[in-house]
This record gives C-alpha cells, sequence and structure tokens, in this order.
C-alpha cells in the first residue's frame, strides 16, 4: 500500500545527508541563505501580528510552561517535560502534557493516558506521546496539532491544575506563564544559522525570552557558556545530561510492574554493538553507550520520527551480522516505532535491545524551586553583603568619599537584575551604635554606593542595615536572621529558592541557619576557617556566573 508519510520521511532522510555538503558548497549556501532570508521574512510578519495584538494567543486558567528549543533538533525535551511533570504529580497537582505528536496518522485531537488498559498504536498517535504515556501512569496527555484545542478538551475531561507544553518555545497561540529552553552543550556550525541554511526555527536572540535555560548534553564548551551568556544576561542555566538506567529485550510485550527480563545500567560493558538512532541528537545517545564501556562497531542514523519497514529491519539485521556484534542497541523512541516490526517476524540473532535513560539535571532542586517561585508570584533574592564583597574592605566605613566599588561589582549587579532574582544588601553596620557615625552619615555612604551602582546601570531593589554592637544581642545582626527575615516580608521573597553572597564566616552561617545556599567570595584563609560554602568565588562577577549557571565547576 502507498505510503505519503513513508515517501516523504525518506524524501527528508536523503536531503539531510545532502544538506551539510550543500551547506558547505558556496552555490549551496548562497542558495540556502536565499531561503532563509525568505523564512526570516516570515517571521518577522508573524512576530509583527502577535506583537501589535492582530493574533491573540489563548490563555488557560492555570499556568502554562513551555518547553522547546530554537533549532530543529533534539535536545532532551521529552525527558525534561516527564522530569516536572513527575515533580507536580508528586505534589499532588494533576499535570496536562500538550504534545503535537508529529508524524502521527491520526488526525484531531485525542486524549490518552498511562492507565488505559491498551496503548493505542504509535501511528495513531506518534512515538513521543507513547513513551510519555508509558513513564508518567495516569498524566492526561493531549495531542494534536492545535494545542488550543487539545487544551480544552483536556479541561472537558478533567481539572488540570498545570499545562506543560511539548516543544512549545516558537508556539506562539498559547499565552505562556513560563518559558523553559534546551540548548545543546556543544552546538554545531548549523545549529547557529536560521533555517534552512542551519538549523534554528528563529533567530538565536530568540534566548531572551527564556525565563531558564537548560544546556543539553555532556561537558559544556566553557565558552560557548559564556557565548551564552552574553547573548542572554539575565538567564538562568542549568545543566543536563542522558544517564542510561536499563536496557529492555525488544518484541516483548511491555507490561505494568518490574520487568525481569531488563538488564541494569552497566550491564552490556565490554559487549559489542550496533548502535541505532532514529532522534533529533544521535551523538548523545551513542556518546552515552560508549560511557557505559560499549563497543560500538556501527553507528546506524535515521530521521527524528523515522518510520521503520521491514526491509529496514532486514538492512539493520544484516549488517549487524556482517560486522559480527553482540546485540542492536537502539532508543526508546526508536524502540516504540520498531518493536511492532519485532513482534510480527520470529526472533533473529543478534538481538535488539532498547536503552531506557532519563535526564539528570545538575541543581534540578533549585530549578524546580524557581519554578515554583516564578507560579506563585514569588521572586527569589541574592542577598549581599557589603563591604568585601561589593566595595573595597575599609574598617568603619562613614564617608562616602571613601567608598570603592571592586571591580566587576557593578556589572554582577546588573546581570542579577536583569534576572529572576532581586538583588538586596545585608549589612552589619555597627559604627552608628558605637558612637562613630550618625544616621545621616550611614545614610550618605549608602546614597553613595547607590550612585555609583547606578552609573553601571546597576542597582539594589532593598538594603537593610543592623547598627548594633556584637554585646547588644539583637536578632538583626548577621549571623542573626532577623534583617533578612524582614526583606522577605517586605518585598515578597521566595527564600527557599534563594541564595546569599558574603567574604566572612559570619555571612555563610546566616546562610545556613536560613537553609539556603551560600558563597564565599575571596580566598584569604585569615577571613574564614570555619563552615563550609557551597561555592568559593574569585569575587562577586564569579560568585554570580555560579549561580546564574554560566561556568563550570
Amino acid at each position: 500500500m502507498f505510503n505519503v508519510r513513508w515517501v516523504f520521511t525518506r524524501i527528508i532522510f536523503k536531503l539531510e545527508r545532502f544538506w551539510p555538503r550543500a551547506a558547505r558548497n558556496p552555490l549551496g549556501a548562497g542558495l540556502l541563505g536565499l531561503f532563509s532570508g525568505f523564512y526570516f521574512l516570515g517571521l518577522l510578519a508573524r512576530e509583527f501580528f502577535f506583537r501589535f495584538g492582530l493574533i491573540q494567543p489563548r490563555t488557560f486558567p492555570v499556568p502554562v510552561i513551555s518547553i522547546g528549543n530554537l533549532s530543529l533538533g533534539g535536545t532532551g525535551k521529552t525527558p525534561l517535560v516527564r522530569f516536572l511533570a513527575e515533580k507536580f504529580s508528586l505534589l499532588g497537582m494533576p499535570v496536562t502534557i500538550l504534545t503535537r505528536g508529529y508524524s502521527r496518522s491520526g488526525k484531531g485531537e485525542r486524549i490518552i493516558s498511562g492507565a488505559r488498559e491498551k496503548e493505542p498504536d504509535f501511528e495513531e498517535v506518534g512515538d513521543e506521546p507513547i513513551l510519555l504515556s508509558r513513564w508518567l501512569p495516569g498524566v492526561t496527555i493531549a495531542i494534536g496539532k492545535d494545542r488550543g484545542k487539545s487544551g480544552e478538551l483536556s479541561f472537558r475531561r478533567g481539572s488540570p491544575q498545570v499545562i506543560l507544553l511539548d516543544d512549545g518555545f516558537s508556539h506562539r497561540r498559547l499565552r505562556k506563564d513560563l518559558e523553559i529552553l534546551m540548548v545543546p552543550a556543544r552546538p554545531e556550525p548549523l545549529d547557529l544559522k536560521l533555517f534552512p541554511r542551519g538549523t534554528l526555527r528563529e533567530p538565536f536572540s530568540g534566548i531572551r525570552r527564556a525565563d531558564l535555560v537548560v544546556i543539553s548534553g555532556e561537558n559544556p564548551d566553557p565558552e560557548w557558556l559564556a557565548e551564552l551568556a552574553r547573548r542572554h544576561p539575565g538567564g538562568v542555566f542549568f545543566q543536563a545530561r542522558f544517564q542510561i538506567v536499563q536496557y529492555r529485550p525488544l518484541g516483548i510485550p511491555t507490561r505494568p510492574g518490574p520487568n525481569p527480563e531488563t538488564r541494569p545500567a552497566g550491564f552490556f560493558r565490554g559487549r559489542s554493538a550496533l548502535a541505532l538512532a532514529g532522534i533529533g541528537n544521535p551523538g548523545s545517545f551513542f556518546a552515552s553507550l560508549e560511557k557505559e564501556g560499549v563497543v560500538i562497531r556501527e553507528r546506524l542514523v535515521y530521521p527524528d520520527h523515522f518510520p521503520y519497514r521491514e526491509n529496514d529491519r532486514a538492512r539493520i539485521e544484516n549488517l549487524a551480522r556482517e560486522k559480527e556484534v553482540d546485540l542492536i542497541l537502539t532508543t526508546e523512541k526508536d524502540g516504540v516505532r520498531i518493536e511492532k516490526l519485532l513482534r510480527s517476524g520470529p526472533a533473529r540473532d543478534p538481538g535488539w535491545w532498547e536503552v531506557r535513560g532519563e535526564l539528570e539535571l545538575a541543581r534540578g532542586e533549585e530549578f524546580f524551586r524557581l519554578i515554583q517561585a516564578r507560579l506563585q508570584n514569588r521572586t527569589p533574592a541574592i542577598f549581599i553583603d557589603r563591604d568585601g564583597t561589593i566595595n573595597e574592605e575599609k574598617g568603619y566605613l562613614t564617608r562616602p568619599e571613601d567608598l570603592r566599588i571592586l571591580p566587576g561589582a557593578d556589572d554582577a549587579i546588573r546581570r542579577i537584575n536583569a534576572g529572576p532574582y532581586l538583588a538586596v544588601l545585608i549589612s552589619n553596620q555597627s559604627a552608628l551604635n558605637r558612637g562613630l557615625a550618625s544616621e545621616s552619615r550611614i545614610r550618605m555612604v549608602h546614597l553613595k554606593l547607590e550612585e555609583l551602582l547606578g552609573s553601571g546601570g546597576a542597582f539594589l531593589d532593598g538594603a537593610y542595615y543592623c547598627p548594633h554592637r556584637p554585646d547588644e544581642g539583637c536578632a538583626c545582626r548577621k549571623p542573626e536572621p532577623g534583617l533578612i527575615r524582614k526583606a522577605v516580608s517586605d518585598l515578597g521573597i521566595a527564600l527557599e529558592a534563594s541564595y546569599y553572597v558574603g567574604d566572612k564566616e559570619t555571612d555563610i552561617e546566616l546562610a545556613r541557619r536560613l537553609g539556603i545556599r551560600a558563597v564565599r567570595v575571596g580566598t584569604d584563609p585569615d577571613n574564614y576557617r570555619g563552615i563550609p560554602a557551597d561555592f568559593v568565588a574569585r569575587d562577586l562577577a564569579h560568585a554570580v556566573d555560579w549561580i546564574m549557571g554560566s561556568v563550570t565547576v
């Protein structure tokens, strides 16, 4: 039977192999660049319609969190959707996932759930919805090209409290409360050029719309991290990688509960394999297998969502026997599309195995706390000590003319201002109660600090001082938490997602008493002998880079 989708995918398969060669050829690059120009004009027209209200995005009565990317390649969006759905479900919040169901043959909108008795055919609903339903029993998965209509259908079927929009960064027809963007850890040259010259769906400047950025892959390039921070100064970056969990033999019916046929991570160390991937970023899959110690003798790459047929199976198995490998390894998503073929015919050697994994998100709890704070309309803060952190240490600083901003401090605070955090000053200033300065003099020093920061385009969202001597037993002198408690009350701060940055042991002790993460500035051991910090930074700029996730440690 003639299958238009199958033929179209085969054509794309051939073009994907030809595309990089064409992009390197001057004539081919010129033609692709011309088409990219027309594509860019189309993007400008779309932006015009949305910006000036000619097209109004649809709204839902619950928060909508978008997970997507800028490029056409895969960066692990679906595993991140799984991570968030599991987090919200553990809190008892019903979740609906809106997904397009790419390459599906079914039409219109459809609801599926992992709690059903019979799994639908992947050709009808798409491979990614099948994976999500297997991972997330009981979570509602609404499938449809029109995410507005599929969202409405989910509300008619239930009462979601959170909507996760899969592959939604460039989707403008829904109002979104939070944008999460995924980018590769080590991009290819074509990843930074607009389609069809490259793989970008829209100009890379779109990264500035992202509330949170997840860098997906092993060993991010430090220069790339610096470039991301330059392009999105207010971005908060988190690093993630694919972690193999187990292997499952294909051709055996999937059933709920523990599967005795599965093998744990590391089981195939030293075994030879043909590795097969039809996903957006096959390189990450191959790298994960090599990290496991699997000896890959042959790599096969197919287009994302490729519809395998019996002749594909035969070709792959013949090649595996020719290479004399022990097994054939493929991804979970490919497994959804291949398993039907394996069940329809006799088992052959070597055996097929599906590689099951999950997204391992560094600082995952902080990532989720930031999301919760945003959905609750609360803002986390970076609490900052003053003397020795923002400005030079001068003992009792009582004269405005003696105030000197440390190099890079204004840039660091300006970056905080551009991001999701408040910049709040917390300082002990006992000179007032020691009779060394009047209250007006202390205020003049603070005004001078604001002036110097303002000249660099930075500002403080709040400033709190303790005027008491150590012997007065007050509740506000660091490491007592009184000043921060007041700031939290005044400014509506999400304390659980906040940080403290200072250069003295009392600063770190204060953070520990409040249960927030602490960064120590400076490497002078005479200033610090006890409580360990979460990170030791050269200066405030380095501390903010670490908090925002744009440096590796």
